[in-house]
């Protein structure tokens, strides 16, 4: 017995416990299910409003006249504009109520859902809006049971579903948008001589941007554009001008260096016109040497010539004169 009593214990327990914890919730659902959490500008959506888990017997009636009698749903359809801008390292966010419409429902206790035709009649435009800037579309309810006088009882529960709206405008101005983000993202990732740019970075980017687009995530899109548009389009501009920096930075030394060779070119050039010079120079200097050589060798054999001659005339004079007196001596 001691055993089973801890069992029966716990399974009372088990079976105690949902009726004590559970307590009323209430779903709001959208028929088609809007994807990415966004709806349709002109679309008509089924919306199905369901009360979970009521028990009467836990609702406390202190104060309330007549029995309760039926489930009301009083309800408001908001649309809210917001957008932001930054500015500096700082950044500001603002918000319009745009249109409220309220909503009333009724069921039965026994059938605690609803249903009503929800059509989205204006978009962003029609209420001034701009493309990047943002229209909520809300449904809050609040769920009251109607006593039999006629009377709202206690409320229940409230609950507040809120969509994105999208509409024609939105989409064109982002495919467009991501026209511009590809044209810049292209052209300066193909540059050459910019080291400090994460060429992954951006074209991750730009690929998260085009699969947002072609899933038909238009909030994500939204998001990722501001991203860019706000900051990283920043980012990369900075480092397109360091780069630019440091390729002024290459050329100013190439520009000296294209200096020092153009100087040097000049020393070059007139030092082969001096050594042209001195070639001719000394070529005109062989010329006369050979020249005056050989005029000098010319002399030399004439010299030669004429001192041989004036010997030759010599030795004859003399052996004519050793002649003569020989004569007159005999």
């Amino acid at each position: 017995m001691k055993k089973i009593l801890p069992l029966i214990i716990f399974a009372l327990f088990c079976f105690s416990a949902p009726m004590i914890m559970a307590e009323p919730s209430l779903s709001i659902e959208l028929h088609p299910e809007p994807v990415y959490n966004q709806v349709w500008a002109y679309e008509t959506y089924l919306a199905n409003l369901t009360l979970h888990d009521l028990n009467l017997s836990t609702v406390d009636l202190t104060g309330y006249t007549g029995t309760p009698s039926e489930l009301l749903f009083e309800g408001t359809l908001m649309w809210r504009g917001k957008g932001g801008y930054d500015f500096g390292q700082a950044s500001t966010g603002y918000s319009y109520t745009l249109d409220d419409i309220p909503v009333t429902l009724t069921s039965s206790l026994d059938d605690s859902s609803v249903y009503f035709n929800l059509t989205l009649e204006k978009d962003a435009f029609d209420y001034g809006m701009k493309p990047y800037e943002s229209v909520d579309v809300s449904l809050r309810f609040n769920v009251y049971i109607l006593m039999s006088g006629g009377s709202n009882g206690p409320k229940i529960i409230s609950k507040t579903s809120t969509w994105s709206l999208v509409d024609d405008t939105k989409v064109d101005y982002f495919e467009g948008k991501f026209s511009e983000m590809q044209g810049e993202i292209i052209t300066v990732t193909e540059a050459t001589g910019i080291t400090t740019l994460n060429r992954a970075k951006y074209l991750d980017l730009l690929n998260t941007m085009n699969a947002s687009l072609t899933q038909g995530n238009y909030v994500e899109a939204q998001k990722i554009w501001k991203d860019y548009d706000d900051k990283e389009r920043a980012n990369m501009i900075l480092a397109l001008v360091h780069a630019s920096d440091l390729q002024s930075e290459e050329l100013d030394r190439l520009a000296t260096i294209e200096n020092e060779l153009i100087l040097a070119q000049r020393e070059n050039t007139r030092l082969i016109e001096e050594y042209d010079f001195l070639e001719t120079t000394y070529t005109a200097l062989s010329n006369t040497y050979h020249k005056v050589n050989a005029e000098l060798n010319s002399a030399k054999r004439n010299l030669s010539t004429a001192i041989t001659a004036v010997f030759l005339t010599a030795i004859l004079f003399y052996f004519l004169g050793r002649r003569g007196i020989r004569r007159r001596e005999e």
